[in-house]
């Protein structure tokens, strides 16, 4: 009843055997994972299995714990490490109405790992080392305009001018497409002056 309010039992329970049949046709060696009775369908807690979702939260909390005892060092190792495992949306395949705050949580949750990444390595002056990770944090939210701006500073310390000039008019035309009028936005004047031209692109 709780999965289909809508059917009556008996076609609730068939529905149930029909999902837990195709589980086993999808689930390789089903029974070493799930474990079915008359009275439950559970996870079974000796299965060997590892969860990304978890290890990347078990990870953010290490790099919390490093943060606090002021290892940057270790905090980039850990952070470096949970990009590894996000790779993705949450369950992209799901659509049911429970899965939408767990998936802009974690999708929020990895943003804020990639920026935290890209400052660190910013601060420390490895510049080459978190252009990657600046490039991975806008295709994880092109609409994230401090994105742009991460990748522009470091196009810059670089010497890539030309590049920083694209990243910039990339950005310009994102907030005029997402926003519409971006005369009083702060990415033009800024980087206009910062990049010594006498106007922005358009």
């Amino acid at each position: 009843y709780l999965f289909w309010p809508d059917s009556p039992d008996p076609q609730a329970l068939k529905n149930l055997r029909t999902l837990l049949t195709r589980l086993r046709h999808a689930l390789p060696d089903a029974g070493h994972f799930i474990q079915v009775t008359t009275q439950a369908i559970e996870w079974r807690l000796d299965a060997p299995f590892t969860l990304d979702v978890n290890e990347f939260e078990i990870i953010l909390a290490q790099k919390a714990a490093a943060q606090e005892a002021g290892d940057e060092a270790g905090e980039i190792k850990e952070l470096e490490s949970a990009v590894e495992l996000s790779a993705g949306e949450l369950l992209p395949d799901c659509y049911d109405d429970w899965i939408l705050p767990k998936r802009e949580q974690f999708h929020q949750a990895c943003r804020e790992t990639l920026e935290r990444l890209v400052l660190l390595l910013e601060q420390h002056r490895e510049y080459g080392r978190a252009l990657p990770y600046a490039r991975r944090l806008l295709n994880h939210d092109p609409l994230h305009e401090a994105a742009y701006h991460h990748l522009i500073r470091l196009h810059l310390a670089l010497g890539n001018r030309m590049e920083a000039l694209r990243v910039c008019h990339d950005c310009d035309t994102m907030l005029k497409q997402e926003f519409g009028d971006i005369s009083k936005r702060a990415t033009q004047n800024q980087y206009a002056h910062l990049l010594e031209v006498e106007s922005p692109p358009i």
